[in-house]
């Protein structure tokens, strides 16, 4: 009996122990880019059942015995593991890879992929930096189901198109909303963007996901994020370099040389076969290997493309920046088309105090390029497309020395001399229209995102921002007095030049909280307004007989 009674007693101070050992602890997680507190994240004791939330103000309770393991996680941030102790502060680290499954889904709300009732995808800078474009929209191609992605042309400052589920309109146009940073952009814009500075793209697709933009993203939203860099980084220097060669893809389509021409010449007409001229001129272009691959003279090239980037990253305790340069230049497969781009951005966020945080998104580009003459008419002679199929393969890009056309069996061939430019059948050699007909195009584009965010309450956060995207764009052209083209007797010159502008405020209030410690509450309340506006103007004039005199206040005739 008295060995029973001692085991109960032994029994019964043993489970005291234990049950003074298990302590309310308390903690609070917070977020070390930007000090802020991590809502929702789990904290969970290792080896036993127990676990719990933090709170919209990262702070959370555990019943656990002091020195237990804690694990700390949140989706995208990496995973920590402490030692429990009373009045624990734990600061998470943000974790990049994990960020594919953190999207923005409107006026800046980031909300985790898997509880999005809509259709959403994103493209990450991992992918985009694999395809070298300078259209940042060209990176799209492929990446997403559903996002078709048109180029207009092969011109190296051709722009995009897109359509996300097909042609669907309200406003008469099937290109989706384009948002940069929380501002509307226009999709020209995407030409002045570095790809190397884009952090993610995320392509909203149905009406459930868009529908906090309204009747404008009644064709889907493109939501662009930039770079920036992290609170308490050390300065990371990048420097990237890439050169490449570009050509015409073939189109498996051959077309005659010169000897195979003239003999179908003789096919279609069995007279030319005791033709004593034609005879002489089919024996001197197969003599003398004379004749013209227009296909390969036009096309036959590769055309130099190169991108040098420099960027810095990095952030101290209440500061974090990114500073990139981009240099872009491209030659496109036609000599008289291409572009250059300098594109200069500067993403800087500053935590004033615990309440108050203020930051800048400013990206400027400045792009000249040329393109191609008559590029847009497909049927003229002017068209090197147009040429390469059309023109006959005896008509040779040089004057031949030696040659008589009146007479081929008398003619010699003393080698080549200088290239021709107009052909004895009226025909205009392209290179030489492109040459007398010179053009440019410069652009010079701002996008900017100011902002400020006020916390003036656990839970809320109250956000205005300002947007600008402003355009200059100048075109140049001219037609030098040639008196051998008809429609150059006289001399030509052209001005435009037009400015775009638009104003974005956008101003929200966003309240978070949770009840029961496992129901989470967003209330989002926002305006927003746009202003925007264009001018444009344009002169040209004629009658000049002088080309060194192509001034628009010498001209005889000014329209």
């Amino acid at each position: 009996m008295k060995q029973r009674l001692t085991m109960f007693f032994a029994c019964l101070f043993l489970g005291i122990g234990m049950a003074l050992a298990q302590s309310r602890l308390t903690g609070v997680v917070t977020s070390a880019e930007d000090g802020e507190p991590v809502v929702a994240a789990s904290v969970k004791a290792k080896g036993l059942n127990v676990g719990t939330v933090t709170n919209v103000d990262g702070e959370f309770t555990i019943n656990v015995p002091v020195g237990t393991e804690l694990e700390i996680t949140y989706l995208g941030m990496l995973p920590k593991r402490v030692k429990a102790s009373n009045n624990m502060r734990i600061v998470l680290e943000s974790d990049r890879q994990s960020l594919d499954g953190v999207v923005i889904t409107g006026y800046g709300s980031a909300r985790k992929l898997g509880t999005i009732a809509g259709s959403v995808s994103t493209v990450t800078s991992d992918k985009l930096a694999n395809r070298p474009v300078a259209n940042v929209g060209d990176a799209l191609q492929g990446q997403v189901s559903g996002l078709q992605v048109f180029t207009s042309s092969g011109e190296p400052s051709a722009t995009t198109s897109m359509r996300i589920r097909g042609v669907t309109s309200i406003y008469a146009t099937t290109e989706p909303l384009f948002i940069l940073d929380g501002s509307e952009i226009s999709q020209n814009t995407f030409l002045s963007l570095n790809p190397n500075d884009i952090e993610n793209m995320t392509v909203l697709k149905d009406a459930s996901a868009t529908a906090i933009y309204g009747s404008r993203a009644a064709n889907g939203v493109v939501i662009i994020t930039s770079k920036r860099g992290n609170f308490g980084e050390s300065p990371t220097i990048s420097i990237s370099a890439q050169y490449g060669l570009s050509e015409m893809t073939g189109d498996n389509l051959d077309m005659m040389d010169a000897n195979q021409w003239l003999a179908f010449q003789e096919m279609l007409n069995p007279s030319y076969k005791t033709d004593a001229n034609f005879q002489a001129m089919k024996a001197y272009y197969k003599k003398y290997n004379i004749g013209t691959d227009w296909k390969e003279k036009l096309f036959g090239g590769t055309k130099p493309t190169s991108q040098i980037d420099v960027s810095i990253r990095g952030g101290s305790h209440n500061m974090s920046y990114l500073v990139s340069y981009g240099h872009y230049d491209a030659d496109g497969i036609m000599d008289d088309s291409n572009m250059r781009r300098e594109t200069l951005r500067a993403n800087i966020e500053s935590n004033v105090n615990d309440w108050l945080k203020v930051g800048a998104n400013t990206n400027i580009a400045y792009t000249k390029f040329k393109e191609a003459a008559y590029g847009n008419e497909s049927n003229s002679p002017g068209n090197k497309a147009f040429v390469a199929r059309t023109f006959l393969p005896t008509l040779s890009y040089y004057e031949v020395l030696g040659l008589n056309p009146e007479d081929y069996a008398n003619s010699t061939f003393e080698g080549y001399g200088k290239r021709v430019n107009v052909y004895p059948n009226g025909d205009y050699n392209p290179y030489y229209l492109s040459e007398i007909q010179p053009s440019n195009t410069r652009r010079v584009r701002l996008n900017e995102n100011l902002f400020v965010n006020i916390n003036p309450v656990k839970g809320l956060n109250i956000r205005s921002a300002v947007g600008l995207d402003a355009n200059d764009l100048r075109s140049s052209s001219k037609c030098l007095k040639t008196p051998e083209v008809s429609f150059a007797e006289k001399g030509y010159v052209a001005e435009s030049f037009s400015r775009f502008y638009r104003w974005t405020v956008t101003n929200t209030a966003e309240y978070k909280f949770n009840f029961l410690e496992k129901h989470n509450v967003t209330v989002l309340l926002g305006q927003e307004s746009m202003y925007g506006k264009t001018e444009a103007f344009g002169v040209s004039a004629d009658g000049f007989d002088d080309n060194r005199l192509l001034m628009l206040p010498l001209a005889a005739q000014k329209t």
